[in-house]
């Protein structure tokens, strides 16, 4: 990519056509000094990701642009206070555990998810991906997406071979913490030298193309993925399908956290429909989000008016049955607030058979935020 003028749609093809086979290393597996190069992190569930950017140290709430409420004069200093900021650094060997601090930090661009097309196999089928439980088993859970993260490599690196390492931190006073667990979380990669390539990185905030030529990073900005909380469908015998219709009531932090929507995780929606009724996301989604130029106007309504509940209900219909999990996208309404899975309870809820007759010993229960 160095010395190409690029906007995320080629950079998202060109790695949605390559995350599921070499996921784990970056591609490609050699780069030039000053070019930019696109790492598949990791599936969602196999690692904490963090989707903030801070490249200098200013701070935008995640969701707004430099052109909304709460933005910043920089268009790519985000903060996701929920899951936190992804920092890479190169060190001289895998055996060194090295920070930003002893080691050379990389600019990063942009850390995303690459949705699973729902025409793809994986979709149609409900793929799974293997995640350590409790018990340190690894169990199956949903094929949601493919994370990356875009990088610049400054002009000045020494040319040589390194291995990349992942951190992740909440803000700029917490630890880093390794994204893998236990798990190694590094990469090799070469820097190759510069031979008479571009002095400067390429700009991701302009606009290049396009039908309508939109500000590119405002459109970047505003595909990030906003956190969700999952649900997993419990039940006795592990093959037992899941249930043909499902109600629930959830109780949550009302004055942390907006719940906009929901969806099914496994297959992306097909068979299934899941609708979420929840005050003042559903409402402001109801009065905003049809016209095109409206997106501040939606912003402006989640930070007031509205019914302030603090439960959603979310219903569920798949006559096919095989939902095991559901997502709830929510908005956090103040960065410096995160939120746990023990801030939501499901206090009520049914699960139903095909004949229309209640499901015993079967429930969804909250088990992780992504």
């Amino acid at each position: 990519m160095s010395g190409t003028k690029t906007t995320l749609a080629p950079l998202a093809s060109l790695a949605a056509a390559i995350v599921l086979g070499c996921s784990g290393h970056p591609f490609p597996l050699a780069v030039h000094q000053g070019s930019s190069f696109i790492l598949p992190f990791s599936g969602e569930a196999l690692a904490k990701v963090g989707y903030g950017l801070d490249p200098e140290g200013e701070f935008g709430h995640l969701g707004f642009s430099d052109e909304g409420p709460g933005g910043t004069a920089n268009p790519f200093a985000i903060l996701d206070g929920q899951r936190g900021q992804m920092l890479f650094v190169l060190c001289q060997s895998a055996s060194d555990a090295c920070t930003p601090d002893t080691g050379i930090q990389l600019v990063t661009r942009l850390v995303t998810r690459i949705g699973i097309d729902r025409a793809s196999i994986f979709s149609v089928r409900g793929a799974a991906q293997s995640e350590p439980n409790a018990q340190g088993w690894f169990a199956p859970a949903p094929l949601g997406g493919q994370v990356i993260a875009i990088m610049d490599v400054p002009i000045d690196v020494p040319a040589q071979t390194y291995s990349l390492r992942a951190w992740i931190q909440k803000n700029e006073s917490a630890e880093l913490v390794n994204p893998f667990g236990a798990g190694d979380g590094t990469f090799p990669i070469e820097i190759l030298p510069n031979i008479d390539g571009p002095e400067e990185p390429t700009p991701f905030d302009g606009q290049y193309g396009g039908f309508f030529l939109g500000s590119t990073h405002y459109q970047m900005l505003h595909s990030l993925p906003l956190p969700k909380l999952i649900l997993k469908h419990r039940a006795q015998n592990g093959n037992s399908p899941g249930p043909a219709a499902a109600e629930l009531t959830l109780e949550y932090p009302k004055d942390r956290v907006i719940i906009l929507g929901g969806y099914e995780e496994n297959h992306h929606g097909q068979g299934s429909m899941v609708r979420v009724h929840a005050s003042r996301g559903t409402f402001c989604l109801n009065q905003w989000a049809a016209p095109v130029n409206s997106l501040e106007r939606f912003y402006s309504c989640l930070l007031g008016g509205g019914d302030l509940s603090n439960r959603a209900r979310i219903d569920l219909l798949d006559l096919d049955r095989r939902t095991r999990y559901l997502s709830l996208v929510f908005w956090l309404v103040d960065p410096d607030q995160p939120v746990d899975v023990a801030d939501f309870s499901i206090v009520d809820q049914i699960l139903y058979d095909d004949d229309g007759n209640p499901i015993p010993q079967e429930f969804f229960s909250a088990v992780a935020i992504r």
